[in-house]
């Protein structure tokens, strides 16, 4: 039962052509690839669930893109990112790109006020946002003409409102195994002196059809902070890494 399962939903996926490609080719697992949407294409993409977004093809060679975080509590924050991706060069083996961003973000603080005579407390809200802006520099080199195997990497800088900027430095592999199923990785860096953020390995597999594409992936923080009340470790909550699960479907 499980295999008959699992071959309908790739047959979703492979139906449409021998060798499909790939919908979610402009990004990896995390960071941004330097590919961008064909001239006229939306895209719908999602980030576990709560995440969405989509991105529009202005030309072959600008894309943009806004996402928001999908408010499920009343304690979630408001997250809005956009950004536009300009492709500076789209050679055969080699591309580059240029990616400034802009998030912004609202959090609602709930205190409560334990005043003496009184048997229940002052509830009291309060609302705060901030910005930040940024920018990174996205390469991708194919190892064959074939683009079958591709090296990815990225620089980005960000600049947090009231807090010192962020630097972070990745590199990635994209594997085409076979006509519909590539295997990522990629390494995020970070190189500002900033213990909040760590570094990452992240791994998975994507299932894609002319389409859809579906990533299955693990996000493994490596060093950073450790402890957290009760001695619980982060990095080593997961053996495998943080399930990540996101997908892109092209309309």
């Amino acid at each position: 039962m499980k295999i008959i399962f699992l071959n309908l939903v790739l047959g979703l996926f492979l139906s449409n052509s021998l060798f499909a490609s790939d919908p979610g080719q402009d990004k990896n697992i995390l960071f941004s690839t330097a590919q961008t949407a064909k001239q006229g294409d939306f895209i719908i993409n999602d980030y576990e669930v709560v995440f969405p977004g989509i991105s529009y093809g202005l030309s072959d060679h600008i894309q943009l893109s806004v996402n928001s975080l999908l408010p499920i509590t009343n304690e979630m924050p408001l997250v809005l990112m956009s950004s536009v991706k300009f492709k500076l060069v789209d050679a055969d083996r080699f591309a580059v790109s240029l990616q400034p961003n802009f998030w912004y973000i609202r959090a609602t603080h709930t205190t409560y006020d334990f005043s003496p005579g009184t048997f229940a407390p002052t509830t009291k809200k309060t609302s705060s946002g901030y910005t930040l802006i940024g920018t990174q520099l996205l390469l991708d080199y194919s190892l064959a003409d074939s683009q079958d195997l591709v090296l990815h990497g990225t620089l980005s800088v960000q600049f947090p409102e009231g807090a010192s900027q962020l630097l972070i430095a990745g590199g990635g592999l994209s594997a085409r195994v076979s006509s519909g199923v590539k295997l990522l990785s990629e390494v995020l860096l970070p190189l500002t002196n900033n213990r909040e953020v760590q570094m990452l390995l992240n791994y998975g597999i994507r299932f894609f059809g002319e389409k859809v594409a579906v990533d299955l992936s693990f996000l493994k923080p490596l060093g950073g902070i450790d402890q957290v009340k009760g001695g619980y470790s982060v990095s080593n909550s997961f053996a495998l890494g943080f399930p990540w699960i996101s997908f892109s479907a092209k309309i």
